[in-house]
């Protein structure tokens, strides 16, 4: 089924499985499979302009683009590209080590099975990191009575109403009305959404979680129930965004859904991905709620960062979170703990 806004991919799309013992041996074989992509890789040169309020130094990247776009909204917002060229993926270790006997920044966008294989010393993010809520969590706790405070706050300001729905009918209006639109307005040039086909099938497995305003659906969240795990699937907002019942109605659906799981048994809600920096919007407000930051296994590419001794960074580069140990901090920190 087509629908209008729903770009076409140029690499692997494979279905995210419910169950995690799949999600882990798929995760695996979608890097395996997308692994080609990396055979010819571009070095792009950036330069900072001097007189901004941020530290300047000179930026080399080296990747296949896939994160380009986002990258260069974030990170690299105050460079300006010097210079292009290509190389083949067995010169990108030469490469680097060049870039760090120059003392250069360096940033590898790379498919996290050759990411392994670069030099030491780098710091490893990644393009999306995955949230998640338990219920018995002091971060959690700590938060719940000013969450329920906010929601009855909420709800009574707008009189918001809630539902659940299956039906065929919903899920098509939710994704073609509620869900692209919203993807799209969140995302732009680097938005990749779920298809139908994805979407439907979660609802099998679980339900769609519906916020009504003045008896208009105008916000929608896909459920997914797998063992004694919530999953959020995929957020959906009505056009227009800018109306204060639109902005308001995103913070009312995770406390819903937090008590529907207590009162049903579930302890841990996946509210799966985000932007791996806690400036992120998405990150923060789903941090406020209690979530902690995971590595997610199934984006097949790996961020590197190799920054040079006593650099001074960025504020949006200091709070990038990188996996140090097992778990991800910020890259300020892991800098800190490094020297």
């Amino acid at each position: 089924m087509n629908f209008p806004g729903c770009s076409v991919e140029n690499h692997i799309r494979m279905l995210e499985p419910a169950n995690c013992y799949l999600y882990f041996l798929q995760s695996r074989l979608k890097r395996l499979l997308m692994a080609w992509n990396c055979l010819s890789l571009q070095v792009r040169t950036y330069t900072s302009p001097p007189n901004m309020n941020t530290p300047s130094f000179p930026l080399v990247y080296i990747g296949n683009l896939e994160n380009i776009h986002w990258l260069e909204r974030s990170l690299f917002q105050y460079h300006q590209l010097a210079g292009t060229e290509k190389i083949p993926l067995w010169k990108c270790r030469s490469e680097i080590k060049q870039n760090i006997r120059d003392k250069t920044h360096t940033v590898i966008d790379i498919n996290r099975i050759l990411a392994r294989f670069l030099p030491k010393g780098g710091f490893t993010s990644y393009p999306w990191i995955r949230q998640a809520v338990s219920l018995d969590s002091e971060e959690y706790k700590n938060r719940r009575y000013q969450l329920m405070g906010e929601f009855r706050r909420l709800m009574r300001k707008h009189g918001y109403a809630t539902g659940i729905t299956s039906a065929k009918e919903d899920i098509r209006h939710f994704y073609r009305d509620l869900y692209l639109p919203f993807v799209s307005y969140r995302f732009q040039a680097t938005a990749y959404p779920r298809s139908y086909a994805e979407i439907a099938k979660a609802v099998s497995h679980g339900f769609i979680l519906q916020i009504f305003h003045k008896n208009e659906w105008i916000a929608g969240d896909v459920v997914r129930i797998s063992g004694n795990e919530i999953q959020g699937i995929a957020s959906g907002l009505l056009p227009d965004y800018s109306k204060s019942s639109r902005l308001t109605a995103r913070a009312v659906m995770y406390p819903i859904l937090f008590e529907w799981a207590a009162s049903k048994g579930y302890r841990r809600i996946n509210l799966l991905r985000s932007r791996a920096n806690l400036q992120d919007g998405v990150f923060a407000s789903k941090k406020h709620r209690g979530a902690v930051a995971e590595v997610d296994s199934w984006p097949h590419t790996a961020i590197k960062f190799y920054i040079p001794p006593e650099s001074a960074l960025p504020d949006l580069w200091k709070t990038q979170l990188v996996e140090y140990l097992g778990v991800l901090i910020p890259l300020d920190e892991a800098l800190n703990r490094q020297s």
